[in-house]
């Protein structure tokens, strides 16, 4: 139902002249293009369409974060959860440690979509939040460390490859960036924010016996992965 709705906002353009005019532009990479006369209110129509229309994903980037907050909140109208806000780091020097890492997570959630999507999706920033350096998607890529069922991991190892990634080791985990150790199990709460809870990996000597999430607070299991 709701995929004939954004049908049917994509035929109201599709009727235009104009708008199959900057289709076409686009295709012929007849680019920088301007479009003027778009109201506020008729912008996440018209970038859903034109998405929509070459099967495609977007970067939009508005003029400041305010505006992009206000298209983020648009757009997902059209795209929904495939919407994806992209933040500025902040520049504050209070409380940076705990603003820092929140913005870290937000921005690395949104490179870990990019990297796993297989359908077009839509990210929203800032032309500052763009300028802040990150990394490249190979160097995402080849830090991404992937655990399955049988696999043999050398515990120490993996210990210095999670601490030069920025995780902190505690006695228990608590928040996001943080992995422990006990014994056998390896309990490790992902920096990206992506997942709301952490992971615990237990292991049979230097063999993965069982991977699942789990409440921090009870200690239960979430989800069996």
């Amino acid at each position: 139902m709701a995929e004939k709705t954004m049908d049917v906002y994509l035929q109201m353009l599709l009727e235009l002249a104009e708008f199959e005019e900057l289709i076409q532009d686009i295709k012929n990479k007849k680019t920088p293009i301007d479009v003027l006369g778009v109201s506020d209110s008729i912008k996440a129509h018209l970038i859903y369409c034109t998405l929509k229309k070459l099967n495609r994903g977007g970067l939009i980037v508005a003029a400041d974060v305010e505006a992009a907050k206000n298209l983020y909140e648009d757009m997902r109208f059209f795209f929904g959860e495939r919407t994806y806000f992209y933040p500025e780091t902040d520049l504050l020097f209070y409380d940076v440690e705990a603003k820092g890492q929140d913005v870290t997570r937000k921005r690395l959630s949104v490179l870990r979509h990019l990297a796993e999507e297989t359908e077009p999706c839509c990210v929203v920033t800032t032309a500052s939040a763009l300028g802040s350096v990150t990394v490249s998607a190979s160097v995402y890529s080849e830090g991404v460390i992937r655990f399955a069922e049988g696999e043999e991991v050398d515990l120490g190892e993996l210990a210095k490859t999670l601490t030069y990634l920025g995780y902190c080791r505690e006695d228990m985990v608590e928040g996001a960036g943080q992995f422990s150790i006990r014994g056998g199990i390896l309990d490790i709460y992902p920096g990206d924010g992506v997942e709301e809870n952490p992971v615990r990996i237990e292991f049979f000597d230097n063999e993965v016996d069982s991977i699942r999430l789990f409440d921090p607070e009870t200690q239960r299991t979430v989800e069996r992965l």
